[in-house]
Formats: C-alpha cells, sequence, structure tokens
C-alpha cells in the first residue's frame, strides 16, 4: 500500500451565485460563447478545434456530445479548452441530438441529407445511425433542433424556415405521428439550437442572432439579442460541492474514478461517478463523516475514505451497471439519505440531511477486484 498524507476536509459552501447562462456553440467564427440568457451579454469566448453543428450533454457522464461541420463526425467536446475529439462518422448531414435520460442518442437530418428530415438513434461509442422515421417536412426543409424534455418523457423537434414545425415526439413509440404544436407568435427565422431549461420550457437560438424561450404548449418569448449566429446550445451545469481524498487510486481503465454533483444545494441534486470499468456493478455510499487517513480493505485496490459508524450508508438499493461509458448516475433526495451500513434510500434507515455536511463516494467491482472513487463533500443548504 503506498504512503499516504493528511487529507484535508474543507467543504465549499456553495456555487457562487449567477445569472443563468448558456453556451453556444462554434459554428460560424469556431467558438464557444457563454451568454447570459435574459441579457445577451457574453461572458466569454472560448475557441474551438473544429466547427460544430449540435450538441447535447449525456445524462449520466456530463460528456458534451456533438455534431461536427466537417464529415459530420460524431465527436465529444471539453467546453472549457474548446477540444473536440471525434467519435466516428454518422454516414449523413446530422445536424440536431438529444440525450434520453437513459442515454439514449437521438438525432435528425436536415436539408441536403441523402434522407432528409428523419429521426435517427445513435451509438454514442462510435456514431453509427440507425434510421427511424420519416418526419414531417415544412415547406422550406432549412434545418432541424432537436431537445429532451426528461419532465414529460418526449423529444420536441423544430424544422423549417418561414413555415415552420414544432412538433412533440414520442421516443418510446416513435413510429407514432408527430404531434404538432402551433407557436403563439410567427417563426420567420431558422432555430439553430435548442435545449431544455426546465419547467417545461426550452431556450432556442435562431437566424436572427436571437435567444427565444417556447414551452411545451408553443408559447414563445424573446429572451436576449446576443448577436451570435451560432449552432448548437446547451445550459451549463451547476457543479457542486469539493472533492478530497483523491486522485483516486487507478483502475483497470489506467485512470482514478472521479466523484461529481450537479444541481441546487437546497432541492434536487445528481451524483455522478465517471472513470469506472465499463459493464461493472457499482453504487454510491453516504456518511457524515470523512477518514483524513483512508484505509484499504482486505481485498480491495482502492482506498476508503469515508467513516461515520452507524452514520456510513450504501445506497445498495440502486446497484449500477456502468455501462459502454463507465459511468453511474442517481438523483439523491437530501431528506432520505440512508444510513446505518448498507440501508437503502426506500428502507427505515435513513436522515435528513438538509443543512448539514454529508460525505459521498463510489464502490465498484473492477474485474476480480474492486474499488472507490475519491469522495465529494457536499454542504447543503435549507
Amino acid at each position: 500500500m503506498r504512503a499516504l498524507a493528511l487529507l484535508a476536509t474543507a467543504c465549499a459552501t456553495t456555487a457562487a451565485a449567477h445569472a443563468q447562462t448558456c453556451i453556444i456553440g462554434g459554428y460560424a467564427g469556431d467558438a464557444l460563447s457563454e451568454v447570459v440568457i435574459a441579457t445577451g451579454a457574453i461572458n466569454n469566448t472560448t475557441a474551438v478545434s473544429d466547427s460544430l453543428f449540435a450538441m447535447a450533454v449525456h445524462p449520466i457522464s456530463g460528456v458534451v456530445y456533438c455534431i461536427t461541420t466537417g464529415g459530420r463526425d460524431l465527436g465529444t467536446i471539453d467546453v472549457s479548452t474548446g477540444t473536440v475529439t471525434h467519435i466516428g462518422s454518422m454516414g449523413d448531414a446530422h445536424n440536431a441530438l438529444a440525450f434520453e435520460s437513459d442515454g439514449t442518442l437521438w438525432a435528425t437530418t436536415g436539408e441536403g441529407a441523402s434522407t432528409e428530415g428523419s429521426l435517427w438513434t445513435v451509438d454514442a461509442t462510435t456514431g453509427a445511425t440507425t434510421f427511424v422515421t420519416a418526419l414531417d417536412q415544412a415547406a422550406n426543409e432549412d434545418g432541424e433542433v432537436l431537445a429532451y424534455n426528461p419532465d414529460d418523457g418526449l423529444l420536441y423537434r423544430a424544422s423549417g424556415n418561414d413555415p415552420f414545425i414544432f412538433q412533440s415526439i414520442d421516443p418510446s413509440n416513435p413510429l407514432a405521428p408527430a404531434v404538432t404544436i402551433p407557436l403563439s407568435s410567427p417563426t420567420s427565422a431558422e432555430w439553430l439550437g435548442m435545449t431544455y431549461m426546465g419547467g417545461g420550457t426550452f431556450l432556442y437560438s435562431d437566424r436572427n442572432d436571437e435567444l427565444n424561450i417556447v414551452d411545451t404548449f408553443g408559447n414563445v418569448t424573446f429572451a436576449s439579442d446576443p448577436g451570435l449566429y451560432q449552432r448548437g446550445l446547451i445550459i451549463p451545469e451547476d457543479q457542486l460541492g469539493t472533492n478530497v481524498c483523491g486522485p483516486a487510486i487507478a483502475n483497470s481503465t489506467g485512470g482514478p474514478a472521479t466523484m461529481s454533483a450537479v444541481g441546487t444545494l437546497n432541492a434536487d441534486v445528481t451524483l455522478r461517478a465517471t472513470g469506472l470499468p465499463t459493464n461493472q456493478s457499482s453504487y454510491f455510499l453516504a456518511s457524515d463523516a470523512f477518514r483524513a487517513v483512508p484505509f484499504m480493505p482486505p481485498g480491495s485496490a482502492g482506498n476508503f475514505c469515508l467513516g461515520g459508524g452507524n452514520n456510513l450508508g450504501r445506497y445498495d438499493g440502486l446497484v449500477h451497471d456502468s455501462g459502454d461509458i463507465g459511468a453511474i448516475t442517481i438523483e439523491i433526495d437530501h431528506s432520505v439519505v440512508p444510513i446505518a451500513g448498507g440501508s437503502d434510500p426506500n428502507g427505515p434507515f435513513t436522515t435528513d440531511v438538509t443543512g448539514l455536511t454529508w460525505y459521498f463516494s463510489c464502490w465498484y467491482r473492477d474485474g476480480a477486484t474492486d474499488n472507490f472513487a475519491d469522495v465529494l463533500c457536499i454542504q447543503f443548504q435549507p
């Protein structure tokens, strides 16, 4: 076992308050721009290594996927650096992406594709696409945008450029006719990107260089005019907590597993563990205590950094498979965090951690052995 130094246990209280922003993709000008939605002010720009047609955030790993302009490849992009990593060709002129909550990736084709105005599924590991169904086309099939609403489980798609189509699609029955939703105000400019904001509303960018908001009933509201002609649109996630006891000991991937969380400290929090070996059993752990000097349990290849005795709980009723992306996620209710070793969040042994500091990690199999991620410290708010 390698020597271990004492570890700091400081835990950040909360992310700094800020106006809600979006990131508009690098289509014209080859840059990502972070824009304040309400005002259109540009906080910063980041050069990208390839022009983009679309972006979508993987709901489990948090990785941002994209369609590149040159070759229409599927790729991933690090929005902090602008580096695009190509995965593989999508085989046609696809121009929109959206993930379902389970990680299923959907795409559409628009004008210029060999099969215009159609819905496809995408293998996120290779970029290979599978045709699903043809979609209604506007008289001017000028473009496509696509977004997923996790609150109603539907895909929403917009197409055309005066005239215009706005529709919902049931991904559980994609061959059923799409439902057309009339818009409250005329739309004369092609939509270039769309993403879900929550509460039944979507943010979209258009060819007039504007940001607008549309809800699931078709009500359109002007948001701001950043003056950017860009394709691809996402809303960055608010990262929560402070990582301690890390980096964790590397696993068979060659790197460590890492904890993260997104959401709000007084409401919904989503835990993530990434960097896991693929297709392995995994689950999250929780405790009110942290070991300044971790130990390696017998038979394990990793260091265990949680303490807590009776307040050490496991989300073992929610055992996950890390799948082909090597990541797992859960949404936690901080009023029912498991305690008393081995209890389930739906079981009798839970506690309310509202207003308290709590620590989270992840146990996972790695072939014949097991390992642990680092620890994420979160100070919840009332």
